[in-house]
């Protein structure tokens, strides 16, 4: 059996670190952001 290198390198096995690192820290921020803050809506 031998595997295909395309499925087992690049794009869907690459971090989001790695592979863009200015999404990765926006996306590390908001759910710190999620985590350690209360978001209050106004609501009628």
């Amino acid at each position: 059996m031998t595997v295909n290198p395309t499925m087992t390198t690049g794009f869907f096995t690459d971090t989001l670190a790695a592979r863009d690192p200015e999404i990765f820290g926006a996306v590390r921020q908001e759910l710190g952001r999620q985590r350690h803050e209360i978001e209050l809506i106004a609501s009628e």
